[in-house]
C-alpha cells in the first residue's frame, strides 16, 4: 500500500513518511536501505532487489518500523 516510483533496474524508491526515521530504524532491524533526501526526496527511501529470504526480512522490517513511527 505504498507509494512508489516505477523502475525498470535492481532497486525501488517508495515513500515512507519521515524517510529519516524510518531508515535508522531499518538499520537497527537489520536491513539496509538507501534515504534519498539529497535528491529532494525526504520522504521516499530505496532498496536493492535481493534473494527471496533477503525480501522477506525486508518487508518485515519495514512493515514494523513503520507500524512503530505511527
Amino acid at each position: 500500500g505504498l507509494e512508489y516510483i516505477p523502475s525498470c533496474g535492481n532497486f525501488l524508491s517508495f515513500k515512507v513518511g519521515d524517510g529519516a526515521k524510518i531508515y535508522r530504524r531499518m538499520l537497527e532491524l537489520g536491513v539496509i536501505v538507501r534515504p534519498v533526501a539529497n535528491y529532494d526526496m525526504a520522504e521516499y527511501l530505496r532498496v536493492s532487489i535481493g534473494t527471496e529470504m533477503e525480501n522477506a526480512k525486508f518487508l518485515s522490517a519495514l512493515k514494523q518500523a513503520i507500524e512503530e513511527a505511527k
